[in-house]
């Protein structure tokens, strides 16, 4: 009985040092993405997926798979991206991840988005957020109806956009997620001045900029002026 428990323990004990491992690959991935090494990202993700197959860690298979599409999304490559996003849904529908599949639809969603598939992007984000509400954090829950809002103000509908602008607005201050605060302010406020609502649209768009530089979002700040810039233009 005690040579079980043992050999349970030791069992235990490797699987724990493997999904540790598997974790830290995925973080490294994603600080290489991040300064824009998306050869060392691709490297260190898919050791990770190797890794987490290997010891059928479903949750860290489906989050590498994510990872990847959405390296692949950055490189310009949309039909290799969705593979990897499709995947990643179709293991955590398998393991009943609510969140984890959620997070895969969201990501489809955006890259539907990107490629202006409007119709595909809205069912799958409003299927997302459906699950990010039974349990996700508000953060997920923002950033997934903020890009809802996008869908309906580049389509037209103006007021629906600002409605779910607002609610990912009074999430993301209750969270103090800063950056995503000020992308969301900074489309709401692009979403005024193409209303004619200047001063509001201006109000909104100043508070984005601070918050995007404050948080390291110089780029994004600059693409919110120059759309600012571009409503404005006579």
């Amino acid at each position: 009985m005690k040579a079980k428990r043992g050999k349970t323990a030791a069992g235990r004990k490797a699987w724990t040092k493997e999904k540790l491992r598997t974790e830290i690959l995925l973080l490294m991935g994603n600080l290489l993405l991040r300064r824009g090494d998306t050869d060392g990202a691709l490297g260190r993700y898919s050791d990770a997926v190797e890794i987490s197959e290997a010891t059928r860690d479903r949750a860290n298979f489906v989050e590498g798979h994510v990872l990847l599409g959405r390296l692949f999304r950055y490189r310009n490559n949309p039909e290799k991206a969705q593979e990897y996003y499709r995947k990643a849904v179709e293991i955590a529908r398998e393991t009943g991840d609510d969140l984890a599949t959620a997070r895969a639809l969201r990501e489809l969603g955006i890259l539907a988005y990107f490629q202006k598939n409007h119709e595909e992007a809205l069912a799958l984000l409003t299927e997302a957020v459906g699950l990010e509400r039974g349990g996700a954090g508000d953060a997920d829950v923002a950033r997934t109806l903020a890009t809802i809002g996008n869908i309906h103000r580049k389509d037209g509908s103006f007021r629906k956009a600002e409605e779910l602008y607002r609610e990912a607005i009074t999430l993301q201050r209750g969270v103090c997620d800063e950056y995503s605060l000020g992308v969301s302010l900074g489309q709401l406020g692009l979403l005024q001045l193409a209303q004619n609502n200047r001063e509001e649209g201006q109000r909104l768009l100043q508070e984005s900029v601070e918050l995007l530089k404050k948080t390291g979002g110089d780029g994004e700040a600059r693409l919110m002026r120059n759309a600012a810039d571009a409503i404005l233009a006579p």
